[in-house]
């Protein structure tokens, strides 16, 4: 038993029991020599101790054998070596080499590092220390420390104090087990799974036991209480090595390693480049070699997929109805950003969305929608509404769906418009032209929430469906015939005028594989009723700004997947918030200050020559020249044709519109481009060339305007271009009169040849 500094025996509440215990109480002749005993011993250093389990209703039946404990004491700790008592027949313990206190390395009480575990796993014996450790934090920072030093990981078996009742003698007992000893499974779990775990094939023995008493008078008996109340105790051997490549494999990641992927997580990185710049840290610490098969450094990737799904869940939420908390909580004071939790609709308008609704005046005239699914692990739906510009497709929202019904698609419109009221689409509150694809729930929903927009069809897609469906044997088209008839309906879709579309169709329903095939009348048929929307004579009076195709949401849709997504799949609605509003913004920020910076309207006007003329979008072949431009009024300019010079061309630069039949739908002209080159106007739909275009960009980009005037020098370069391109015009102006000069002197040669030889024969 345990005794007080005074000698006087108390018994405490887990009393000793010496073998031969029947049960009944010990006289006070057999206490008495015990208490000498006791005395005599612990002046040598040893006592004698026996554990014993004390149950209320029962003691326990098998008798407990007679152990000998040993004391070390050292500086900060004290250990203790539990040995049978059969042992302590054969020779003193206290004497023998092999248990000398420097195979022990009492552990210090700030740290871990003196102990020689490999020491301690060879002894089978049971070993305690005692600290000064008074609280649960102390000890799971020291449990912390002591599995990082030792290359272990512990499992909770039991603890107590649970989180309703209090112990009544100590602080908290906490029992610990080898992460190598796994817990069996039941005969199904076994069915399911018949290939065991590392841990069950190992069932490692190895136990640990922290306590922490009270400084009560049932332990005044310790020698070690009050000042070091805290016991730590190891059981058995591990089976298996320890700080070694195999086991290290199948240790959990420490603290700091969570901490760095958690660190990454953050920055928007998905589990496969986490692991990789990861990799990348270990490999350039100053202990590489080691640190590259301990999973604790460097989890494998199922691990950090673990990890990354558990701090998904923490951070986005496990569904819908938790990522629309998420969603709330992470964005309480943004406008920009509306959640309908009904119909699990997300509506988004970032500050550069909304700038691009005040400054971009193509806005009002078109606007592309589209929409694209499975970029989550929820299937959750993407829509993208662009518009155009000079630099390329521009955002002007993104909804995020559940599904991609008509409910769907109609809330998330009308909260989109209702977030740009007052601004929207340049003050317009609605797109003169809306492109899409053929689906019926997103028309339907535009044209309930935009009743007065055209809606009208992308060529590409349309033309492509239709080659779906002759390719379909159930229509019965022969395969010989698929492309002619292919060729002639797309010849209606690209007719410019009402006669050529008579024509055209004619010709597609004079043909014999036409005509032999019902089903195929019927399809054209329901087509024809909706032809508005998808020929292009029908477009003429629309201003398409020459977009006949949903290309820029095509773009933006592999933009989005490829750059940002990286062909893999987000968790769920609320991290696809987050992408959108950081990555998603501050890829185009990045692209209009590049577009800036590097001034691609320089490279468009920097050369005159002939083959640039051609593959330029923006320069027509034919320039005009500057004397045939004549300025009306602010922002309106006439122009004379050059091959009929009694026409005149009327250019208005405030809606970048010309009289010429090349204009109708507004695309850009020679004499647009003419006006642009020559003049001081300003024209939207062309790439900057003013101080003040370059200045709303870097509004756009940036959300303010530029302190300095940052692109004086890009003016002085487009300028100069400009010049060079007119320079380039007149050089080939005055080698066309000089080849004419050539020509007719040429002429006059041959004629003289043919007088002269006339004569010669006459």
């Amino acid at each position: 038993g345990f005794y007080n500094k005074t000698g006087d025996h108390k018994r405490p509440q887990e009393e000793k029991i010496s073998p031969n215990h029947d049960g009944g109480k010990a006289d006070s002749e057999e206490g008495k020599a015990d208490n000498e005993q006791g005395k005599a011993d612990h002046k040598q250093g040893m006592f004698s101790v026996s554990n014993k389990v004390k149950n209320q209703n029962r003691i326990r039946k098998k008798e407990l054998e007679m152990c000998v404990i040993s004391i070390k004491n050292t500086q900060d700790s004290t250990v203790f070596e539990i040995t049978n008592a059969d042992e302590e027949n054969e020779g003193d313990t206290s004497q023998d080499d092999k248990y000398h206190e420097a195979d022990y390395c009492a552990l210090s009480i700030k740290s871990v590092e003196a102990i020689n575990y490999s020491r301690l796993n060879v002894l089978d014996v049971a070993q305690t220390w005692r600290y000064k450790y008074k609280t649960a934090i102390e000890v799971e920072r020291f449990k912390i420390e002591f599995e990082e030093k030792t290359g272990t990981k512990w499992l909770v078996q039991d603890k107590k104090p649970s989180k309703d009742k209090e112990m009544k003698n100590y602080v908290l007992v906490w029992k610990f087990f080898c992460h190598h000893n796994g817990k069996r499974r039941t005969p199904e779990e076994k069915r399911r799974k018949k290939c065991k775990t590392i841990a069950e094939e190992r069932r490692c023995p190895a136990k640990m036991e922290f306590i922490i008493k009270k400084d009560l008078d049932c332990h005044c008996n310790d020698p070690f209480m009050p000042e070091k109340p805290f016991e730590f105790t190891l059981r058995g051997r591990h089976n298996h090595d320890l700080n070694q490549a195999g086991p290290c494999k199948h240790l959990p990641p420490l603290e700091e390693t969570l901490n760095t992927l958690y660190t990454f997580f953050m920055n928007n990185d998905r589990p496969g480049v986490a692991s990789h710049k990861l990799n990348s840290q270990i490999i350039l610490s100053e202990e590489p070699s080691e640190r590259i098969q301990d999973t604790r450094y460097l989890p494998d990737i199922r691990q950090i997929y673990h990890l990354w799904d558990k701090w998904a869940n923490e951070a986005f939420g496990k569904d819908w109805p938790s990522a629309l908390e998420s969603i709330k909580r992470d964005y309480p004071s943004q406008s920009h950003v509306r959640v309908c939790e009904e119909l699990h609709v997300v509506a988004i308008v970032t500050d550069l969305m909304e700038r691009v609704h005040k400054s971009n005046p193509l806005c009002k005239d078109i606007v592309f929608i589209d929409t694209t699914s499975n970029v989550d692990l929820y299937h959750t739906s993407v829509t993208f509404i662009l518009t155009s510009s000079p630099i390329g497709a521009m955002p002007l929202g993104v909804i995020l769906s559940d599904g991609q019904d008509e409910k769907s698609y109609t809330k998330g419109f009308a909260m989109i418009k209702d977030i740009v009221s007052d601004y929207g689409f340049y003050g317009q509150k609605f797109p003169a032209v809306i492109m899409t694809d053929d689906g019926t729930a997103e028309r339907n929903a535009l044209r309930k929430i935009f009743p007065t927009s055209i809606l009208l069809l992308c060529i590409f897609h349309f033309l492509q469906a239709f080659w779906r469906w002759l390719l379909n044997s159930k229509h019965g088209v022969a395969m010989e015939d698929r492309q002619e008839i292919m060729v002639n309906f797309k010849i209606i879709v690209y007719c410019q005028n009402a006669e050529d579309l008579d024509t055209a169709k004619e010709a597609l329903e004079n043909l014999e594989s036409f005509k032999n095939n019902e089903s195929l009348k019927k399809h054209y048929n329901d087509m024809l009723q909706r032809i508005e929307v998808w020929c292009i004579a029908y477009r003429v009076e629309y201003l398409t700004r020459g977009y006949d195709t949903n290309n820029f949401s095509e773009a933006t849709m592999r933009v989005f997947k490829e750059l940002f997504l990286e062909r893999c799949r987000l968790y769920n609605a609320a991290q696809l918030v987050a992408y959108i509003i950081k990555e998603y913004e501050c890829y185009h920020t990045e692209r209009i200050r590049d577009f800036l910076s590097h001034s691609q309207s320089v490279k468009i006007f920097r050369d005159g020559t002939e083959k640039l003329h051609i593959g330029s979008k923006y320069l027509p072949k034919n320039q005009v020249k500057e004397n045939a431009i004549k300025k009306i009024e602010n922002g309106r300019y006439s122009i004379k044709s050059q091959r009929r010079p009694e026409v005149i061309y009327e250019v208005t630069t405030h809606n970048c519109m010309c009289s010429c039949p090349a204009v109708i739908s507004g695309v850009t002209c020679k004499h647009l481009l003419g006006v642009h080159l020559h003049t001081d106007a300003v024209l939207f739909i062309l790439p900057p060339t003013s101080l003040e275009e370059m200045n709303k960009y870097h509004y756009i980009a940036f959300g303010k305007l530029p302190e300095i005037d940052r692109y004086a020098s890009h003016i002085n370069k487009v300028q100069s271009g400009s010049e060079s391109v007119l320079a380039g015009v007149k050089l080939s102006q005055q080698a066309d009169m000089n080849i004419d000069k050539i020509n007719e002197e040429l002429m006059e040669i041959e004629e003289e040849d043919m007088t002269n030889n006339m004569d010669i024969s006459k």
